[in-house]
């Protein structure tokens, strides 16, 4: 089988608030399931063609609100309907295209409620002439079993992606773009109080000690961001070095979906609160800059290449193009940018302050 997909996530809530994410699935489980089932050594039954893109990963619900199971659409074609268990990643339903129910209402920016293969509709549709109706594991009980071989045989895949994964950059630079090839024109911009004369830390710096350490370096430099702004506890023994080797004992080495909890964590360990909240679009990373909050951004150029880096700003051109002022983890600077899902996939982003 070749299994050769890049991520391309163009949809994704991250307000789920009531999702518990120690059961639920991470974006690359969801993509992983729907992807081996949708590659196969026979032309004729093979959806997938290689370099085939995943476009959406998008939740799906119950008449309660709990999300129950994801869509994932590809491009150029294919789309798959995972159920949200992490020992039991059966597709509900896939096939070539994609799911027009689903498009329509995601397209309307609603919220869809699925309970089966043709019972679809959004949380604003309030005609419905069932109050006490069936949800999925009415119609399927057997996703709430474990299917241990099919859970298995995404974990094996899934290690064999990541040790192959050699370089943290992946199969590019993430679209990253310097200072001086930026694009000529008007355009407003901000930057954070005190980012500019910042000492990050690179992961070069701390090859010797860890290994596709992103996630650990994203969060150290979060805590010598706000070391620089006064928190001087944060830096330890006044060392990157030994800054990070405290932060990446929470963190570890990755690859790691979540850096939060861990950074909140190392705060804490120090004497300091630190507060985050999801970021969801360019317009809310704008206003998390315009008051001084660092963000951490997951991005991805591959199924199995993401790489977290900091948006410590932003260059918005009157003419169109939205751009992160950005730490990209490898070059102690911040004059570096990334033009939003251009070269790579925003994925993810969080907000931090102190309180």
């Amino acid at each position: 089988m070749a299994f050769i997909l890049m991520m391309s996530v163009s949809v994704f809530a991250k307000d789920n608030n009531h999702v518990n994410l120690d059961k639920n699935m991470n974006e690359f489980d969801i993509a992983f399931a729907a992807a081996i089932k949708l590659n196969s050594d026979n032309p004729e039954d093979d959806i997938l063609p290689s370099g085939s893109k995943v476009k959406k990963i998008v939740p799906l619900f119950d008449s309660d609100e709990n999300l129950i199971a994801f869509y994932v659409s590809f491009n150029p074609t294919g789309y798959a309907v995972v159920n949200n268990n992490k020992l039991n990643p059966s597709l509900i339903e896939y096939g070539r295209g994609d799911k027009k129910d689903i498009e329509k209402i995601v397209n309307d920016k609603q919220k869809v409620i699925y309970n089966n293969p043709v019972d679809i509709y959004s949380n604003n549709y309030v005609e419905r002439s069932l109050k006490s109706e069936k949800n999925l594991y009415d119609f399927y009980p057997e996703l709430l079993e474990t299917d241990l071989k099919l859970h298995d045989e995404i974990t094996v895949k899934k290690s064999e992606m990541i040790k192959g994964n050699r370089t943290t950059r992946g199969d590019g630079d993430y679209g990253f773009i310097d200072w001086g090839d930026m694009p000529s024109g008007t355009y407003s911009s901000q930057t954070i109080t005190s980012a500019s004369s910042t000492s990050w830390i690179t992961m070069s710096d701390t090859s010797h000690l860890a290994d596709k350490h992103c996630g650990a370096t994203a969060a150290t430099n979060i805590a010598l961001y706000y070391a620089n702004r006064g928190y001087n506890n944060l830096k330890i023994n006044n060392s990157e070095i030994d800054t990070f080797k405290a932060v990446h004992k929470i963190i570890g080495n990755g690859p790691v979906m979540m850096i939060a909890e861990g950074t909140k964590q190392y705060f804490k360990d120090r004497g300091y609160s630190l507060s985050s909240s999801s970021v969801d679009d360019f317009s809310n990373m704008k206003s998390a800059a315009d008051n001084d909050e660092i963000q951490g951004v997951l991005l991805a150029d591959g199924i199995f290449n993401w790489h977290w880096i900091l948006a410590v700003g932003y260059r918005q051109y009157n003419s169109g193009g939205d751009y992160m002022r950005i730490v990209n983890g490898w070059d102690n600077t911040i004059d570096i940018f990334y033009k939003v899902n251009s070269g790579s996939v925003w994925i993810s982003a969080t907000k931090y302050w102190v309180n």
